[in-house]
This record gives C-alpha cells, structure tokens and sequence, in this order.
C-alpha cells in the first residue's frame, strides 16, 4: 500500500513539474511577443500635384485644391487596409491572450488541451509578424507544445 501512494506521488509530481516546463515556456514567450515586428508591406503612394497656370479659371483652381488635400494610393494586397498600428496592437494582445488561454487551461488540470490556443496563436504568428529570431523561437515553442500536448491528449484518451 506504501509502495502505490509513493508510486502515486511520484507520479503526480512528475506531472507537475512537466506542467510547470509548459507554463515557463508560454510565459517566457508571452514576453517574448513584446519584442516581435509587424509584418506591413509598404504601400505605394502616387504623387499627385496638378500644376495650375496663373490664367487658370475657379474650377482649375478648386480642382487643384481638392487635390491636394486627397492622397491616391495603390493597394497591392486586399489586406492592406488592415495594415495600421491599432489594428497590430490588437493582434499583438490577441497573441498574448490565446498564450494566457492554454496556460490557464494547463494550470487548473482541466479536462481540455491548450491545442487550439497555441495553434491560433501559430496562426497569428505566421500571418501578421515578420519573420525574425524571435518569431522563429515562438513559432518552435508553439510547435513544440503543441505536438507534446495533440499527444498528451491521445494518451490520455479513455475511449468510450
């Protein structure tokens, strides 16, 4: 009987320890998305003065001043539109939210993988940041955590 509950220590806190490697890791990478560059592609912007001769009428010089107050750009990706600071931010919080999420789900041992938040955040990742050194370290972190948990969750499957 002594012999089962040291077994059964022993194993849970192997567990543990195993779930504490995991939370280091997506904490370390929750810093870590701080320091990733977002992947803009620059857009191009056309120059578009329209010269006025000193003889122009009213509606050459309304013309002139209507153009110079718009700016005409040439949209090369359907996603550009995205392309600003605010919208960066907010999937820099969502990275670090889905990160949350999956140590939130190892933390309190429920009956749930983390997978689909790390392979949302592997998606973000690989769509809106460029691809660095510290994008490389994250996406193996992610990938890495993934595998070990996709296989945690079959071995643990009872079945029916």
């Amino acid at each position: 009987l002594e012999i089962k509950r040291n077994a059964a220590n022993s194993i849970k806190l192997k567990e543990q320890i195993k779930k504490q490697r995991y939370i280091m890791i997506l904490e370390e990478m929750t810093l870590k998305v701080k320091k990733l560059s977002f992947n803009s592609e620059r857009i191009e912007i056309k120059d578009n003065n329209y010269e006025l001769n000193d003889n122009g009428e009213l509606s050459d010089k309304l013309f002139s001043k209507l153009l110079s107050l718009v700016k005409v750009t040439k949209i090369h990706d359907e996603k550009a539109g995205l392309l600003s600071n605010d919208f960066y931010l907010i999937i820099r919080e969502h990275l670090k939210l889905r990160l949350l999420s999956a140590k939130v789900i190892i933390a309190s041992n429920l009956d749930a993988s983390p997978s689909s938040d790390l392979a949302e955040a592997s998606f973000l990742l690989e769509n809106y940041f460029l691809k660095d050194s510290v994008s490389d370290e994250i996406k193996e972190n992610l990938e890495y955590l993934i595998k070990l948990t996709t296989k945690e969750v079959i071995n643990n499957y009872q079945g029916e």
